[in-house]
């Protein structure tokens, strides 16, 4: 074990190690129940008022998706069926927002934030 700017490296064999001889960690794919297991695009990012949503075709449920501002106030919402894959958003107001896409039947959430100029 050894101290280098106050983390301590172990090798496998609990000896220390160097920062600049540690092996690269190992990267596992750890999926978090609560999150949508899916790819959100929303652009262009800053708007101007025009925001497009953009997901893969989504199957067998039915989706949410809420706008908030960064006072918690909706600003607007969508049911969505199955098959949707583009949506578009149009904002008036400049600020920062937050968008929510909810699979309603499992309650698993994505959020992203955009900006509106």
């Amino acid at each position: 074990m050894q101290l280098i700017n106050d983390i301590y490296y172990f090798d496998n064999n609990c000896e220390s190690q160097p920062a600049a001889r540690m092996a690269k960690p190992i990267k596992k794919r750890i999926t978090n129940s609560g999150k949508l297991n899916t790819t959100v695009q929303i652009f262009p990012n800053p708007s101007n008022g025009i925001v497009n949503v953009k997901m893969p075709l989504l199957s067998n449920g039915e989706w949410k998706i809420t706008i908030t501002d960064v006072y918690g106030k909706t600003v607007q919402e969508r049911h969505l069926q199955n098959g949707t894959v583009n949506e578009q958003f149009n904002i008036a107001v400049k600020g920062m927002y937050f968008i929510a896409i909810t699979d309603i039947r499992t309650g698993k959430q994505e959020v992203s934030k955009f900006v509106v100029n």
